[in-house]
This record gives structure tokens, C-alpha cells and sequence, in this order.
């Protein structure tokens, strides 16, 4: 399995580690701040049917894979739309957070989205906005004075730093930076979204597939975290004892943990979908666990399967490798 490559983008600094297993060398760790992902948004319409529903999920991917129906005897267009996790400043407060697929010269993909349809690459169109309080855009008052949209960028203290004493003293008093850092650090959030157009010939059914890598929560396990991790993801006996085991011996396990929120296709009709849910191991002597109900241990993999309706239950999942 490729190996989680994660940049530990800092509010302040940005530190880039190598991923889980190296990490988990070091004699020390950083804990970082989970982003949730989520799935595609389609326009709210009643002539589409999700007839299947594929959701897998590892420790490095998320991929999903729509059957779309046009319950029509007409052509039909439909939006489609992704949105990646804002990147909230103030909610961070200094956090660490793990971002899977930063780069330098195109900071707006950091997941590493892609789709198709019908086994095609789309190409989306891309909108990114930096927001105060979830509303106030202040987009173009980054570009014009050269700062960066993307909050956690490596040469962010710089960007600020070459803005005039008059023109930094401004966003601060705006709310643009947090003057109670200093030097003043980003204090917008971040908004991105990528959007598509999809056609669905007359009574035809048409495969929609996307993926990213997810940007995941983590923590060295200890006596401080055990009981809350142990609930959240409904951790077995079994596993507390064996991450116990390594604890007590001196070796350090560090633990990972993500969400999958599906979103609301309630607006969907005619739903007969057929849903796979697979979570993979990490590694052959991993351990994965969720509080999600009903699913079937394999040696690879969790896995669960339903009729007639779509998943609607946010997933919380718990990696070891």
C-alpha cells in the first residue's frame, strides 16, 4: 500500500515528516488535527436514481463509485460538486494538521481529488474563496496585496512580512491576521470547491467515480487518550490489550483516525441502490475499528453491504499500522 506522504502544516511553521511508519521511529510526535471528507454533491433533482453506491476507504484513500440512473426519457444535466474541508484558521488555533498532497505549485488540490465519469478523467472547474466568519470575502484582498490564499503555505511569514506596516496593521485590525500572534498569522478560512457538469443519456445509466486521500487525526497512544479513543471508535478488548502490551514494553504506536461524512442525497428518488462499504487494513498486521454496525471482518478488510437505501451515517474509523 502506497505509504500516507503527509506535509505537518503548522499555523506558525510547517514542518513536513515522512509518513506513519517512519513516524512512528521518532521519539517524538506531533499529534495532528483530523479534516473531515466528504462525498459529491449533486443538484437536488428527482429524475436521477443512485442504483449502486461503493464506498472504499484505507488509511491513504478514500474511493467511491455512483451508478447513476435517469429515471427519464430525455437527456438530462446535472451538476456535480466537491468540496474539500475548509481549512478554518481560528478553529485550528495552532493545531497541526497533516495535509496529504500539498504542492507548492498548485495548493488548491490538497487531497489529491480526482474524478471520471463512465471512465473518463474530468477536468473541474475550481473555486476557492478565503472567508472571515464564514461569510466575509476577502479573496481578492489577498491576491491584490500577493499573499496567499492557502493559509498553511510554506512562505506564508514571509508574504506577511513584505506586506507595508500600513497595509499589515489594516488586516489586522480587519480580522484578515491574528494580531495576537506574533508576528500576525492567517486568521480566514479557507473554502475550495471543484464543480463539473454531468449528461445522462435517456434512460441510461452513467459511473461517476472520485477520490482523495484524507487528512487524518492523530496521536501516540497512551494512558490519556485510551479510554476516549476505546469509545469513539469501539475498540475490542482485544485491540486495547494488544496497544496496551506495546505501550507498557516502551514502543510507541502512534494512531490514526479520520471521518467520512456521506452528505444528505435524500432528494434522490427511485433509490434501489446496492451499498459496499470496505474498510482496508493498513498493513498486514494492522488494526482498523469503527462504532458502524453490522460489518464483516475479512482478513483484508471491514465490509458491509445494504439494499434500498444509501449510506447516511457519518463513518469515524481508527488506523494502526
Amino acid at each position: 500500500m502506497t505509504r500516507l506522504l503527509a506535509i505537518l502544516a503548522l499555523v506558525l511553521a510547517i514542518g513536513i515528516v515522512a509518513g506513519p511508519s517512519s513516524v512512528q521511529a521518532q521519539s517524538s510526535y506531533e499529534p495532528t488535527s483530523e479534516l473531515p471528507g466528504g462525498a459529491l454533491s449533486f443538484a437536488a433533482n428527482g429524475s436521477i436514481a443512485i442504483d449502486r453506491e461503493d464506498i472504499i476507504i484505507g488509511i491513504d484513500k478514500v474511493r467511491l463509485t455512483y451508478v447513476l440512473r435517469n429515471l427519464t426519457g430525455r437527456e438530462h444535466a446535472m451538476p456535480m460538486a466537491f468540496l474539500l474541508p475548509d481549512i478554518d484558521m481560528l478553529e485550528l488555533d495552532g493545531a497541526a494538521v497533516a495535509v496529504p498532497a500539498y504542492d507548492t505549485q498548485n495548493p488548491t488540490n490538497f487531497l489529491a481529488f480526482w474524478t471520471m465519469i463512465d471512465g473518463k478523467p474530468v477536468v473541474p472547474d475550481v473555486n476557492v474563496r478565503a472567508l472571515l466568519l464564514g461569510t466575509i470575502d476577502v479573496t481578492r484582498t489577498l491576491t491584490e496585496s500577493g499573499v496567499p490564499l492557502y493559509p498553511l503555505a510554506p512562505d506564508m511569514a514571509d508574504r506577511i512580512a513584505q506586506l507595508s506596516p500600513a497595509a499589515r496593521a489594516d488586516f489586522v485590525k480587519r480580522g484578515i491576521l491574528n494580531g495576537t500572534i506574533d508576528p500576525p498569522a492567517p486568521s480566514w478560512t479557507l473554502r475550495t470547491g471543484f464543480h463539473w457538469p454531468l449528461l445522462i443519456a435517456p434512460d441510461r445509466s452513467t459511473t461517476v467515480q472520485h477520490g482523495y486521500r484524507p487528512i487524518l487525526g492523530s496521536d501516540v497512544w497512551s494512558e490519556e487518550i485510551a479510554a476516549d479513543l476505546t469509545a469513539r471508535f469501539c475498540l475490542a478488548p482485544e485491540v486495547v490489550q494488544r496497544l496496551n502490551t506495546k505501550l507498557k514494553a516502551g514502543e510507541q504506536t502512534v494512531v490514526y483516525w479520520m471521518t467520512y461524512e456521506p452528505g444528505s442525497k435524500a432528494h434522490l428518488r427511485g433509490i434501489s441502490a446496492n451499498l459496499n462499504v470496505t474498510i482496508e487494513k493498513p498493513s498486514d498486521q494492522g488494526i482498523m475499528s469503527t462504532c458502524f454496525k453490522g460489518m464483516k471482518t475479512t482478513p483484508a478488510a471491514l465490509e458491509w453491504s445494504a439494499s434500498g437505501h444509501l449510506l447516511s451515517e457519518d463513518l469515524h474509523i481508527m488506523f494502526v499500522e
